[in-house]
């Protein structure tokens, strides 16, 4: 009987041990498989990381990160929906910037209602507020749900979620949320340090791609800002060789920048633009409101100023220069214009009074020549001396009356009309002159030219003069070539006409005087009729230039402003 008890007893004993035995073996092959599955999510939290941060060394812009962060965590952490949120310091409120797992209507819900971080108060701004995770298993039992947070779950009829702060430097950038809406979302406190882990690399990369766009945006509005600048602006290196050029320089330069990047200067710019650099490179010193003047090919100058100084690195060594150039072409021509006017102003009232002065004793003076004239008709001799000193009379008359009309401040009546008819007409009133002259009339006028509001008998005059000055530059005869055309917006939009002759041309050193009154070269000119050309010309808002080459002939070119309304 005690054999049969003490037998029973180590049958008890070893089904016990064996029990306990089993249980610890279980436990022991659990706790490997939850070590495997925490190695698993480690591995996998790697690969994610990785892979987000792999976005980085190409051009990535913000969604596409973003897309990714909630792709790998939805991959690691199994919720059913998630959204990034993000911290608007501006407005103190969180901005749904990114989801997954969303319908339609919850997509536009989310990004629709910003949450503030002051009044709204819920488990996303109490995560973005306190930097803590808040992680409900079951959201209905959760001792932190809030009223807010019952008015949330009308909506999103969530059964789990979790919401992790997004930081940099222990400041909360976001949040990133995970919901599940079927079943409940298991996370262990493992999966929960994981989560972290997770979101604060995230946030890393998140931060590292704001900088990204953000030094993009700024070299693009960097970029921009030079591209677009009214004044031409270039750098060069401290080899001298061409590093940036925007498109105003180009246009100033006429290079293109393809050719001259990486050029050196000296090769590809203006001589005394390679002077301007070289100076301030070699001499350290910035050269400030400097002119220099290009001739171009018709003989015209160009004026320009210059400013210029150094480019230093990090380590404050010399890397090269920058230079602005700014066309003062038209400014110059403005400031000679009106010093030319008010020269022209005070000249003329002088001439005005000497012409007045001269009048009367002029006048006498005819008188007296005509009665000698009757009187000393039968001496031939005498008859020839006074004759010359009548046409010397008539011609100073010819000369007081010019100066007179010249003094004169008439303002022009002006009508709307076409420049081609009065342009007929001035050619028909000399055509007699022109065919004894031996001058042919070339004409290439403009279809569909605007009209323009001018004076009729001061273009008349003006054109008239311009056409007796070609023919009378081709004693020999020849031809003059008209032509009118619209000029391209960039240019101002006027009406452009052009008279060439193809005679003697003018010197160089008279071009700058042709339009100064009392100015000629011939022997029986006054000098004022292209003076009261160019006085019609500013009277009429127009422009007047001037190209000649010896023995090449002469080109005017006049520009009117065309009629409001064309």
């Amino acid at each position: 009987m005690k054999k049969t008890l003490s037998g029973k007893r180590y049958a008890n004993e070893n089904l016990t041990a064996g029990r306990v035995f089993m249980k610890s073996k279980n436990r022991f092959f659990e706790k490997i498989a939850q070590l495997n599955d925490e190695l698993g999510k480690k591995g996998r939290l790697l690969a994610s990381v990785y892979k987000i941060s792999k976005l980085l060394d190409h051009p990535a812009n913000h969604d596409k990160i973003l897309q990714a962060i909630l792709n790998e965590s939805q991959k690691i952490f199994g919720f059913s929906r998630g959204v990034i949120l993000l911290i608007n310091k501006a407005e103190n409120r969180l901005e749904g910037k990114y989801c997954i797992g969303m319908t339609t209507v919850e997509e536009k819900r989310a990004f629709a209602h910003p949450l503030s971080l002051k009044t709204q108060i819920c488990r996303e701004t109490i995560a973005a507020n306190t930097g803590k995770i808040n992680y409900a298993r079951d959201l209905k039992s959760d001792p932190s749900f809030t009223e807010f947070d019952r008015k949330m779950e009308k909506i999103w009829r969530r059964k789990s979620a979790i919401s992790v702060p997004l930081k940099i430097n222990r400041e909360v950038i976001g949040v990133i949320e995970g919901d599940s809406i079927e079943q409940e979302l298991i996370l262990s406190p493992s999966d929960i340090r994981l989560f972290t882990a997770f979101a604060n690399q995230a946030s890393i990369i998140l931060e590292n791609a704001r900088l990204y766009e953000q030094l993009l945006e700024e070299r693009n509005i960097a970029k921009s800002i030079l591209e677009n600048a009214p004044s031409g602006i270039l750098a060069v290196d401290e080899y001298r060789k061409v590093k940036s050029i925007n498109r105003k320089a180009e246009e100033i330069l006429k290079v293109r920048r393809r050719k001259i990047l990486g050029k050196p200067i000296a090769e590809s710019l203006w001589e005394n633009i390679a002077q301007v650099l070289d100076d301030t490179i070699d001499n350290n010193r910035t050269t400030h409101r400097a002119e220099i003047a290009n001739s171009k090919k018709d003989g015209t100058a160009e004026v320009y100023e210059v400013n210029s100084s150094i480019l230093k690195s990090h380590a404050g060594h010399v890397s090269g220069a920058i230079l602005t150039i700014q066309d003062l072409t038209e400014i110059k021509q403005t400031e000679a214009m009106l010093r030319r006017i008010h020269t022209l102003s005070s000249l003329g009232q002088m001439s005005a009074n000497i012409a007045h002065e001269i009048r009367n004793p002029l006048a006498s003076i005819n008188f007296n020549i005509q009665n000698l004239s009757k009187k000393l008709s039968h001496d031939q001799t005498l008859q020839r001396t006074l004759r010359n000193t009548m046409e010397g009379v008539e011609r100073i008359k010819l000369i007081i009356k010019q100066t007179l009309d010249f003094s004169k401040n008439t303002q022009p009546a002006m009508i709307r009309g076409h420049i081609h008819d009065i342009l007929l007409d001035s050619i028909a009133l000399i055509a007699p002159h022109l065919k004894e002259k031996k001058i042919e009339i070339r004409r290439d006028l403009g279809r569909n030219i605007p009209d323009i509001f001018f004076d009729p008998h001061q273009i008349q005059n003006m054109l008239v003069n311009l056409l007796m000055n070609a023919t009378e530059a081709m004693p020999r005869g020849g031809v003059i070539s008209i032509r009118s055309r619209i000029e391209a917006p960039h240019k101002g939009n006027r009406l452009l006409l052009t008279i060439k002759d193809d005679g003697i041309g003018i010197p160089p050193e008279n071009l700058k005087k042709i339009f100064d009154p009392f100015f000629t070269t011939k022997q029986d000119g006054t000098g004022l009729g292209l003076s009261i050309v160019h006085k019609i010309i500013e009277q009429h808002n127009a422009f007047i230039d001037v190209r000649s080459r010896e023995n090449r002939g002469t080109s005017f070119f006049l520009r009117f402003p065309l009629a409001g309304g064309c």
